[in-house]
């Protein structure tokens, strides 16, 4: 995502945790080198810290979201950050250190998901689809909450909450719903934990 600049010679990206930064870097940076820009990192804390270094100008460019995010982030922050290039999604997911199958889901059961609005949406969306609940069709699928749930057959207990967090507690609850990048940055230890029960991810998909 970008702000519109006047052309320059250095571009200033913002770095926030996932595997985007690392694509840019290795495929994207040396390219921008041989037009002749000097391209500078900054590290920032989390996703929507750089999106308003981006809107604040302090940056030019990031790589970190998808453009659910960056309308929500437009909209709730009356700024201006437009698409310049798509790139690869990870798919979002389904976890357990419990139970093997959707099927397995007990009444009450207690599921974490994410707590910004875009991704919020996006893994409400895929539980619907696994058919844990039932969303309201009138609902803006960009804006999915809570109170959009309009059935709930197993009275699951839903946690939001911030998305680098829900790896480290996945053992608090029954199921968690996160994105692939949040698995990427949980590390490889965990992503071979994982990787080895692969038949535990109950459903992905492709925003």
């Amino acid at each position: 995502m970008t702000r519109i600049h006047q052309r320059k010679k250095e571009i200033v990206y913002g770095k926030s945790q996932g595997p985007y930064t690392e694509l840019f870097e290795d495929a994207i940076v040396p390219i921008l080198e041989k037009e002749g820009y000097t391209v500078k990192g900054v590290d920032l804390s989390d996703l929507q810290t750089a999106d308003v270094a981006l809107n604040d100008g302090d940056v030019d460019v990031n790589v970190e979201q998808h453009t659910a995010y960056m309308d929500n982030f437009n909209k709730s922050y009356n700024a201006d950050l437009v698409a310049i290039s798509p790139i690869p999604t990870v798919p979002a997911g389904v976890y357990s250190d419990k139970y093997d199958s959707v099927d397995e889901i007990p009444d009450g059961a207690k599921v974490a998901v994410p707590n910004d609005a875009s991704n919020t949406a996006r893994c409400y969306l895929m539980l619907q689809k696994i058919g844990w609940i039932k969303l309201d069709e009138s609902a803006d699928p960009s804006a999915i909450t809570q109170d959009d749930i309009v059935e709930n057959p197993h009275n699951i207990e839903f946690t939001e909450m911030n998305s680098m967090t829900i790896p480290a507690a996945e053992s608090d609850f029954d199921y968690i719903a996160i994105t692939g990048s949040v698995v990427y940055n949980a590390g490889l230890t965990l992503l071979q934990h994982w990787l080895t029960r692969i038949f535990r991810i109950i459903s992905y998909f492709r925003s």
